[in-house]
């Protein structure tokens, strides 16, 4: 049995897509899913099965998401193992005198190659990203509202989904999945 966290891009953001947690789980354990919890109402969910293709899991819960909402709601996933290497890496963890609630994680997806490729970097007061592998770590003093490194940044200049969550519900998400 695999452990996996879903991230579930653009939903209960300023009242669009708005979907109930308790709707959310119903449309997973409806995929045959097992030990389906969801975290806060930004689409967080982890779950267990015994697929191991990470393809074959987004086609299911996209097109489960579809015919229960009536609308396309893009999903990034990871194994429970792979997130928490993950969030581990973060570079500016490591680093003296961070804010932790700077400190931001943007999960990519359908990244060619297993990796992001770099992006020329555009200046933004204080704020700093980093790619690594399909991941983006984003150091935002200001707060991530407030940045120019944003989704829509990224997904524009890399052609890919992408969604961002912030250390403490990455941490959260770690603790549920029981790595």
């Amino acid at each position: 049995m695999n452990t996996w966290i879903a991230l579930l891009r653009g939903i209960n953001v300023s009242g669009q897509k708005k979907i109930q947690m308790s709707d959310l789980k119903a449309v997973f354990d409806s995929c045959d899913f097992s030990g389906v919890q969801t975290y806060i109402q930004s689409g967080n969910v982890v779950f267990v099965t015994k697929e191991s293709s990470r393809k074959k899991l987004i086609d299911k819960i996209e097109k489960s998401l579809q015919a229960s909402f009536s609308y396309s709601i893009p999903v990034v996933l990871r194994e429970a193992d792979t997130f928490t290497k993950a969030v581990e890496a973060h570079p500016w963890l490591k680093k003296k005198g961070i804010d932790p609630k700077a400190i931001y994680f943007s999960f990519a997806r359908d990244v060619e190659g297993g990796k992001l490729k770099k992006v020329e970097e555009t200046s933004a007061v204080g704020d700093s990203y980093l790619t690594q592998g399909e991941q983006i770590y984003l150091y935002c003093p200001g707060g991530f509202g407030k940045t120019k490194f944003n989704n829509n940044y990224f997904e524009k200049k890399l052609g890919i989904v992408a969604t961002t969550r912030n250390l403490n519900t990455c941490n959260k998400l770690i603790n549920l999945a029981g790595v």
